[in-house]
């Protein structure tokens, strides 16, 4: 029964995944005051409003709600400006052509946004102070549009006075703070936030501007590599991936989310959704992508702590645990002198959760194994050098070694699964005939999660620290985890093959790894029942009444398929 439990455990999880409801949580923050930035910028006004007439063309409401009119202080800007005052001839090389279009086109999607956030229905003072941050962001990017062309033309740019000295900046230096600006058009949504509101769409394409406006500012020149770099590194330290990361693919946590997106930064450069990220992710450096992954995990532990709050002692320690990592594993903590007790404490932790009970909220207790994972994995690769040569060396010498090799092992194998899975559903996209558009956007949703290749993952972080007789035992057990891999997998592989339009490669591939890390996970449990054949004892027995776990995973996955195709009347 051992050897088959873990196995059912693993597909388990893979059900639960599949019939999991997604509870949606969205995170309220509190907005800061406009930023020194936002009351430095006055004076000067630049680029003139010069839409073509089709642009021009909006409706009275609109202009209202927007305040989106044809006058030309709505950018900050008038007819003193360097465009209105430069002849047409003066004003048509193609580079200056394609700034000034992209300016334009950008103001447009701005402010077609801020007219459909504001029909969410925001009180009057909420509306007033919405339009000032949104104003402040337009200056700022008008600015920034308008030194190009006066780059363009050889001409320097000249900064108007203020009693906050803005003159006294260096080119550089402005041009960060207006991106600093730019960035900040995600705190005009956040003390706006309801629960209730349904606003998660918006959000997501308010997100998407804030990131288009910095690829297309890169791509024109507008601002360079260097003071991008600086940036992202030093004046944002990540935020911007951050916030869209949380806003285009978070907006609630469930136990698919949580298992795909294996890594946070491999998902950032390896999903099909990020693509476009690529001219920005190039630029970080180490530090922030810590900076990433601290805040994106951190966010995942606030849902978590309020999807689910304390109702017993064992919840209790889980979140004293997610408070102390949040202190004391903070890049901003420089410290460093409780990391090892932290990582110790989770370990142990860790080490305790084979004898909680399931019965109820299973979920909740899969989730939070792989936040524990999370914060291992985060403490061992960002702060490892607080750790200690002799912490380490009793570590490897213990059961508790063992027991987290395996656990390791076993989230990894959790995670591999929900990849197969999700790749199958990617693929059913393909399978849905034409003229079936409801069916079509509701795949499409199910699909859209931050996610990784698994080309690339380093499942464990204690791997290195395994003795002689650890990799003995390795060798030992090689053999036999490959045919009990093959025996596990074909379990389902035809399922998640089945009924495909062309040759699944890409789906062959995902079950290829979870061939591989079955091996690793089955070899670890091996060498862990070597030195103590009871320990899974408790677990084990609450996990017996799913035996049938891998002819249920089957028809689940048949079954979910078959209805929801039904549903739309598409044969299937």
């Amino acid at each position: 029964m051992r050897k088959t439990f873990w196995i059912s455990v693993i597909l388990t999880v893979s059900c639960l995944g599949i019939l999991e409801n997604w509870q949606c949580v969205q995170s309220v923050e509190d907005v800061k005051d406009l930023s020194s930035v936002a009351k430095r910028i006055r004076g000067r006004e630049e680029f003139d409003e010069h839409l073509p007439s089709d642009h021009e063309e909006t409706s009275k409401r609109k202009k209202i709600l927007t305040g989106s009119g044809t006058s030309s202080r709505d950018l900050g800007l008038t007819s003193k400006s360097l465009i209105t005052n430069a002849g047409k001839s003066e004003l048509r090389t193609e580079a200056e052509k394609n700034v000034l279009k992209n300016f334009l086109n950008t103001k447009k999607a701005v402010n077609d946004w801020k007219f459909d956030f504001l029909q969410l229905g925001w009180t009057a003072p909420q509306q007033v102070r919405f339009q000032k941050e949104m104003q402040v962001v337009m200056e700022s990017l008008s600015k920034l549009y308008e030194h190009k062309i006066y780059e363009l033309r050889g001409e320097k740019f000249k900064f108007q006075v203020t009693p906050a000295g803005d003159s006294q900046m260096t080119d550089e230096k402005q041009q960060e703070e207006w991106l600093k600006s730019v960035a900040d058009i995600s705190k005009t949504w956040k003390d706006l936030m309801d629960p209730e509101s349904g606003a998660h769409s918006i959000l997501k394409r308010g997100s998407d501007l804030m990131i288009d406006c910095f690829i297309d500012m890169k791509r024109l020149g507008i601002i360079t590599d260097g003071i991008l770099s600086r940036f992202l590194n030093k004046n944002n330290e990540g935020d911007l991936i951050t916030t869209y990361a949380i806003c285009n693919f978070t907006p609630s946590l469930t136990l698919p989310k949580v298992y795909v997106n294996f890594n946070i930064k491999l998902s950032l450069l390896e999903c099909p959704s990020t693509r476009k990220l690529s001219p920005l992710l190039i630029h970080l450096d180490p530090r922030t992508w810590e900076r990433i992954e601290f805040d994106f995990l951190g966010y995942w532990l606030g849902e978590f702590q309020a999807m689910y709050p304390s109702l017993s002692e064992e919840t209790s320690a889980f979140d004293g645990i997610i408070d102390t990592f949040l202190k004391v594993a903070s890049p901003d903590n420089q410290s460093g002198t409780e990391v090892e007790a932290l990582l110790k404490d989770l370990l142990l932790h860790i080490s305790s959760q084979t004898r909680i009970r399931l019965e109820e909220g299973r979920a909740r207790r899969l989730i939070e194994f792989k936040l524990l994972y999370d914060m291992t994995k985060f403490i061992m690769s960002c702060h490892s050098s607080r750790i200690s040569v002799e912490f380490l060396g009793k570590l490897k010498r213990s059961l508790l070694f063992n027991q987290i090799r395996t656990f390791e092992e076993s989230v990894g194998l959790f995670s591999s699964i929900m990849h197969s899975v999700h790749v199958r559903r990617k693929a059913t996209l393909l399978a849905v005939p034409m003229g079936h558009p409801e069916l079509l956007e509701k795949l499409k949703n199910g699909v859209e999660k931050l996610i990784d290749s698994n080309r690339n993952r380093r499942i464990s972080s204690f791997a290195n620290l395994a003795d002689d007789v650890n990799q003995v035992s390795y060798g030992k057990y090689q053999k036999i985890a490959e045919t009990n891999a093959e025996k596990f997998v074909s379990q389902f592989e035809s399922s998640l093959t089945k009924m495909l339009p062309a040759d699944p490669m890409e789906i062959r591939y995902s079950i290829g790894k979870i061939k591989e890390q079955f091996q690793r996970y089955w070899i670890q449990f091996q060498i862990l029942m070597e030195r103590e054949s009871m320990l899974f004892q408790n677990f084990s027995e609450l996990m017996a009444g799913f035996s049938r776990a891998e002819t249920y995973l089957v028809h689940q996955l048949e079954k979910g398929e078959q209805e929801l195709f039904k549903r739309y009347g598409v044969p299937h």
